[in-house]
C-alpha cells in the first residue's frame, strides 16, 4: 500500500513525521489495524513522543501495553480474553454473538461506547485497491457483527487489471496501470497540485 515496506527505527518516525503538516500543531497519531502493539513497543513510542507527538492506540486488549501511549481505546473480540481493564476509551460492536454488555460496565475506563453495526450503511476505506483479498477479509469479518445494510468502498489507489478477487471500488481517486511485482507510492504536499503519484518496478 502507500508508503508500505520494511523500515527501521529511524526511517519508520522519519517518514511518520513528514506526513504530518508542518503548519499544523497538535501532533497525534493513532496506531489501530490488524492487532497494533503485536508491532508498538516502548522504543517506537518514545521515538515517535521525541518528534512532538502524543501517541494512541486501539486494541483489542488481549497483549500488555506499553506504559508510554497517551490514549488507549479498547475494542475487545467476544471470543478473546481481555487482559486489559483500564484506559481512557471502550468500544464494544454491537451486536455480536453471546456478547453481555453488562461484563463491561464495572471496568475502569473513562469513556464507554456502543458502535451499532446492524442495518448500518458502511464505507470501507483503503489506500490501495489490488487484488481485493484484504477488502474480501473486511467485509467476513463483519459477518461476526450483524449485517449491514449496505457496504461500499473508498480507495485513493485502484490498480486496475490484477484483481484476485470480483471487487471494485464505488469511489476512488485515481486508476493506475501497474505489473504485479511493481510498487506503488504516494506522496503529499503541503497543496492539491504538489500531491504525486510514482510507480516502483
Amino acid at each position: 500500500g502507500i508508503n508500505g515496506g520494511k523500515y527501521n527505527l529511524d526511517d519508520l518516525v522519519k517518514i511518520i513525521n513528514s506526513l504530518w503538516p508542518k503548519r499544523k500543531k497538535n501532533k497525534f497519531i493513532v496506531f489501530t489495524g490488524g492487532e497494533p502493539i503485536l508491532q508498538l513497543d516502548s522504543n517506537l513510542i518514545k521515538k515517535i513522543k521525541s518528534h512532538g507527538f502524543r501517541v494512541a492506540v486501539e486494541t483489542n486488549g488481549t497483549l500488555p501495553l506499553p506504559k508510554e501511549i497517551d490514549w488507549v481505546c479498547v475494542s475487545p473480540k467476544i471470543k478473546s480474553k481481555l487482559i486489559v481493564k483500564n484506559g481512557n476509551e471502550i468500544k464494544v460492536v454491537f451486536p455480536q454473538k453471546k456478547i453481555v454488555l453488562s461484563r463491561y460496565e464495572k471496568l475502569n475506563f473513562q469513556h464507554f461506547y456502543i458502535q451499532p453495526l446492524e442495518n448500518k450503511n458502511v464505507v470501507l476505506i483503503d489506500d490501495v485497491l489490488f487484488t481485493g483479498r484484504s477488502i474480501k477479509a473486511a467485509m467476513s469479518s463483519m459477518d461476526t457483527y450483524g449485517r449491514p445494510n449496505s457496504i461500499e468502498l473508498l480507495v485513493l489507489i485502484d490498480r486496475r487489471f490484477k484483481r484476485e478477487i470480483p471487487i471494485e471500488a464505488n469511489y476512488c481517486g485515481a486508476k493506475i496501470d501497474t505489473f504485479k511485482g511493481d510498487r506503488v507510492k504516494v506522496l503529499w504536499g503541503e497543496q492539491l497540485k504538489d500531491n504525486v503519484i510514482y510507480i516502483e518496478s
